[in-house]
């Protein structure tokens, strides 16, 4: 294989899209390389980072044949699938996809191709690093995390901010900032999570008070590890918290991921309760991600629903996704529960979250999550567009009671 450090190898890709992407090589140093059958497809990819850039409109070379190439590489580079096509079409090369076991398989319009290409580099370079389990141990020692903050934007048509998640990066002496899927894994199995958990909630609490003394009251999610559901104490820590630090739990919401709440539905039901009687926020994350329980939306009380991403992605090209995202979003909204989109990348995703009727969204096509002092800059610069929102969140003042 030839080599290059960062390549783009388009496959049926047209020459006013490819003049597009040209910019690229110039401004990121991204090598941009046309492929003209299989052969030469698996010819052109990169021992260092590469991406396959797979035009649907074009069929010189079959996008079936080509995944079935890629399919027999070492690395299977990631794929990012680029124009429009008949919904059952795109739906039978995701299916192919997955039977071949591709784990990065991105699908884009031509008006944003560029980004997302671009994106996909991101992510492999954040990915590649495999820190081991000593130096796990060492970062909990010495507190080597930090957090980057993602907003939430309203999805009404002046796109305020009316929050911000918090997401943990470890600060890697050696390999720089790293992603939670290249560490939590691992707290997970050596039964750290807990650890790393508590230091993203007390840090969240801290950078609130920080924002609120300096003029912004933003409201804050902070994803909550399934083995504190497990402790009936961590209630009455998490309020001590918030008193140490002067901050009011109905700014906070806390999000659970689907599975999680399956661990133990009376256990859950006392953790959670006692939370929201404190005025905290509960979130049901990445719903519709797995085997999705209707009656988990009634039965526990969460104040927030956040649509799985890949149902967001899957919603544009598939009318079976579509009918599916609206039912969750009307029904959680009869319940009174806020609906969240997670991950929104394209346009067309954009238009199917704002059809479904979402609250809010948040993802790449809006913003990076950011280092908090970059957020701060970005908040200042929409200033006229951002709002402190009150968040659905809050308990009724005969409930707000120490618990």
């Amino acid at each position: 294989m030839a080599a290059a450090s960062n390549r783009i190898v388009a496959v049926n890709i047209e020459a006013p899209l490819l003049d597009t992407l040209r910019p690229l090589e110039s401004t990121h140093g991204i090598e941009i390389v046309c492929a003209e059958s299989e052969a030469d497809l698996l010819a052109k990819l990169s021992d260092g980072q590469c991406v396959v850039a797979l035009g649907l409109r074009s069929s010189s070379v079959s996008p079936l044949s080509a995944l079935r190439a890629l399919a027999l590489t070492r690395t299977r580079p990631p794929i990012v699938l680029i124009g429009d096509v008949d919904s059952r079409l795109y739906q039978s090369i995701q299916r192919l996809a997955t039977t071949l076991r591709f784990e990065s398989l991105a699908h884009v319009s031509e008006a944003d191709a560029g980004s997302r290409l671009l994106g996909s580099f991101t992510d492999q370079a954040q990915s590649a690093a495999t820190p081991d389990e000593a130096e796990l141990r060492v970062a909990i020692e010495e507190q080597q995390f930090l957090l980057h903050y993602q907003p939430k934007f309203a999805c009404e048509r002046d796109r305020t901010i009316v929050g911000v998640e918090a997401l943990v990066r470890w600060n890697h002496p050696e390999l720089g900032v790293l992603l939670p899927n290249q560490f939590l894994p691992i707290a997970e199995k050596l039964g750290l999570l807990m650890d790393i958990t508590d230091f993203t909630i007390t840090d969240a609490i801290c950078q609130y008070s920080a924002w609120r003394a300096r003029g912004i009251d933003m409201p804050v999610s902070i994803n909550l590890a399934s083995s504190l559901i497990r402790d009936d104490r961590f209630p009455d820590r998490l309020v001590n918290s918030f008193r140490q630090f002067d901050a009011p739990p109905w700014r906070f919401t806390l999000e659970v991921k689907e599975s999680h709440n399956s661990i133990d539905r009376d256990l859950c039901a006392d953790v959670f309760t006692r939370l929201r009687l404190a005025g905290v926020g509960i979130a049901l994350d990445d719903y519709g991600a797995g085997q999705s329980s209707l009656t988990e939306l009634y039965k526990l009380p969460f104040t927030e629903l956040k649509l799985d991403r890949a149902l967001v992605s899957d919603a544009p090209n598939s009318g079976d996704a579509r009918i599916v995202m609206h039912a969750i979003v009307r029904l959680a909204r009869e319940l009174g529960i806020s609906v969240c989109a997670e991950g929104v990348e394209t346009q067309a995703e954009l238009g199917g979250v704002l059809a479904a009727g979402c609250n809010v969204m948040q993802g790449r096509l809006f913003c990076e999550p950011q280092r908090p002092a970059d957020l701060e800059r970005t908040l200042n610069a929409m200033r006229t567009r951002y709002v402190a929102t009150q968040p659905m969140n809050r308990a009724p003042a005969d409930l707000a009671v120490a618990v």
